[in-house]
């Protein structure tokens, strides 16, 4: 599955910890899944992504970001100082500093807790064209009374930069970011 988030700055697009939303912010998650068979376009430098004739409407999440204490599981994410809720009902859990983002948990949207005893490190600062990340994580959880362990591999790579297009706006400075997460 593919994600699309545009933010607009100028030069080669590097993200550095102030790039990253904070609480109160709402943003719209354009999904492309595998099944739609619609290419991503080139990777580099300076490319040029045009989804102009995609119909976007079904095949998005809206994300709000909020503080833990605003959604009812923060206990449970002691050391997480920002949440993203989006509108299939999960909840995942941040930190952020300034060398690095990562992902301390989830609540699934059938409420299950998910908390990390090793976060996934998303970003280290700065992040930008050329930069990859590659990191372990895990967790243990309780589903229906039963012990559950999750391990998982994220890698992840800013692998272009450039135009992207819509049907009714258009992003200069996009930066790509692919993410592949393998869970054991």
């Amino acid at each position: 599955m593919t994600m699309f988030f545009a933010t607009t700055i100028f030069g080669q697009h590097v993200l550095t910890s102030d790039n990253i939303a904070v609480p109160w912010e709402v943003y719209k998650v354009f999904l492309l899944p595998d099944s739609i068979k619609k290419t991503v376009g080139d990777s580099g430098a300076n490319a040029v992504w045009d989804f102009t004739s995609y119909n976007f409407t079904t095949d998005s999440l809206v994300a709000e970001h909020l503080l833990p204490s605003a959604t009812g599981f923060e206990s449970n994410f002691p050391g997480s100082d920002h949440a993203e809720k989006t509108s299939d009902g999960a909840i995942r859990y941040y930190s952020l500093s300034s060398s690095e983002y990562t992902l301390d948990g989830l609540v699934n949207d059938t409420s299950i807790i998910i908390p990390y005893s090793d976060p996934q490190i998303i970003y280290k600062f700065p992040f930008g064209f050329g930069s990859q990340n590659e990191d372990d994580f895990k967790s243990e959880f309780e589903v229906q009374g039963s012990k559950t362990y999750r391990t998982g591999n994220a890698v992840i790579k800013g692998d272009s930069y450039g135009t992207l297009k819509f049907a009714d706006d258009t992003f200069e400075n996009v930066l790509r970011v692919k993410q592949k997460i393998i869970f054991q």
